[in-house]
């Protein structure tokens, strides 16, 4: 099983735009068909911390994440690889810096990223398909 951990520095990405609130249960049993795993994420708002601390998936399979900001602020999600949480994070950092950074939705664009979401509106939500890694992390 791959294990996810997600923090106020993690990421996620490949969107599905115009997907509604009323859309959750089409997604979940739309992913359960497929044999996809199915995670619904949000944001604890004001606090700057995701719902769950980590979710777990089957190695090597298709991942659904249903990402909802209920906040006051935009929030992204990034997914990535063992071990890369202070890669990305300073890679983020470093775009926070850069007047190009919103453009890019402050995801850096290295190899140790693996899905992200763009910049989530309050009250949006996004959906964030990928492929889960073959080694468990």
């Amino acid at each position: 099983m791959f294990s996810g951990r997600i923090s106020n520095k993690s990421t996620l990405a490949l969107n599905k735009p115009g997907t509604s609130l009323s859309d959750e249960g089409t997604l979940a049993d739309a992913a359960k068909a497929n044999g996809t795993s199915f995670v619904k994420l949000g944001v604890i708002p004001h606090e700057m911390k995701f719902d769950k601390a980590t979710f777990t998936v089957k190695a090597g399979s298709q991942v659904t994440i249903d990402f909802e900001n209920p906040d006051f602020m935009q929030h992204n999600l990034v997914v990535g690889q063992k071990g890369s949480m202070e890669i990305i994070g300073q890679a983020a950092d470093e775009l926070a810096r850069d007047p190009k950074g919103a453009e890019m939705n402050y995801v850096p664009k290295i190899p140790q990223v693996i899905a992200a979401t763009r910049l989530v509106d309050p009250e949006g939500r996004e959906t964030l398909v990928f492929v889960a890694p073959t080694e468990p992390g």
